[in-house]
């Protein structure tokens, strides 16, 4: 039988003592961590759409200069 990692992290979890005048301090870090997240979210998604620009762009000139035909799009989707 495999242990997760989920697992042994919910064991320590449950093992650790509760220190509830910690809870804002606590609160904060994990506050920060999703603050992080959210940055690094928003920074790939970001980069994703330039991504699918400029593919996009390349793709329009190719066929704008007649390089490519309508079949060469189709091969590239799939």
């Amino acid at each position: 039988m495999k242990i997760k990692k989920r697992d042994l992290v919910n064991r320590a979890a449950a093992k650790a003592p509760y220190f509830p005048e910690r809870e804002s301090e606590f609160r904060e870090v994990v506050d920060l961590i999703r603050g992080a997240r959210q940055r690094a979210l928003q920074a790939v998604n970001t980069s994703l759409v330039a991504l699918y620009w400029e593919v996009g762009r390349y793709i329009s000139q190719k066929l704008q200069k007649a390089i490519w035909g309508e079949g060469v799009v189709d091969q590239l989707a799939r």
